[in-house]
């Protein structure tokens, strides 16, 4: 989906092509077993999970992150659950996917935030990815359901330069609810379960439509602070230590001001140009 510029907002990345039917039904049986984990862990645990903003269902988050005038921490809350879930082959196929699928229709946004996060790695050896090198992504969060469908929101806290993810699973119709809302475009669609979408959760309000009566979803998304890049931008510094001069002036030498931001999403003529970009600067590393 692109944007009046022609830069590519959204992907609907669906699952992976070029599959198999042995290969395909190993990843529907797959996304049909995690759905039940996700499932027994609620059932398990319900009091460990409080209800959110985004909608009446169970979540919790895991990996690291970091708050407006915070530091860097570790999301450690229902960490046996966590551990339990993030070793998931599926959760980890799924992870890993739609990582790569990010590489691929955002390659600029892809080697910015792959940059800032190993500064940051090197600042802090201790962080752990919830993927280890499988996913660039530093967190995640699991939507336990039963009925996982959000209200219209934007993720104010997330880094607008950079898509998040989403993939849903769990024994619901597609066709007849579930469906994936972008307020802004003013359109919506089908979203099955073991496929993924990409975008900037921070920049586009979106959200989900109610469920047909009796059906179970389930989600998991991946995501990034905007605070933990302008942490690592700022020299490892808080933002409330540096004036308003400053910040301005460092956001335009390092590049993140909304324009250097949304310069690197790609644009559906460009985006060959800035893979070829990203693989060059990987092999250079090798």
């Amino acid at each position: 989906i692109l944007d009046r510029e022609g830069r590519i907002a959204c992907v609907l990345v669906g699952r992976p092509q070029g599959l198999t039917l042995a290969e395909r039904q190993e990843w529907d049986a797959g996304v049909a077993d995690l759905a039940r984990a996700f499932e027994e862990e609620r059932v398990s645990h319900e009091q460990e999970f409080d209800r959110n903003l985004r909608g009446d269902f169970a979540a919790f988050a895991a990996g690291f992150t970091m708050g407006p005038g915070s530091k860097v921490r570790e999301k450690v809350r229902c960490a046996r659950i966590a551990e339990r879930l993030l070793a998931h082959g599926q959760l980890r196929r799924l992870a890993g996917f739609a990582s790569e699928a990010v590489a691929h229709y955002f390659p600029l946004a892809f080697l910015h935030v792959r940059d800032r996060l190993a500064a940051l790695c090197k600042e802090d050896p201790t962080l752990k990815f919830p993927f280890g090198g499988i996913s660039l992504y530093p967190a995640c969060t699991f939507n336990l359901g039963p009925y996982s469908v959000c209200f219209g929101h934007t993720d104010g806290s997330n880094y607008p330069g950079f898509p998040c993810t989403v993939s849903p699973f769990g024994s619901f119709n597609p066709a007849l609810g579930g469906h994936f809302i972008l307020f802004d475009f003013r359109i919506y669609f089908k979203f099955p379960q073991g496929t993924t979408v990409a975008l900037s959760s921070a920049g586009l309000r979106h959200g989900n439509t109610r469920l047909a009566p009796g059906d179970k979803r389930y989600s998991f998304t991946q995501y990034l602070s905007g605070a933990m890049i302008r942490y690592v931008s700022y020299g490892f510094r808080l933002v409330k230590g540096i004036s308003d001069e400053e910040r301005a002036r460092v956001d335009a030498e390092m590049g993140e001001g909304w324009e250097a931001q949304l310069g690197r999403f790609s644009t559906w003529g460009s985006v060959l140009v800035d893979r070829k970009r990203l693989y060059d600067h990987e092999r250079g590393r090798c």
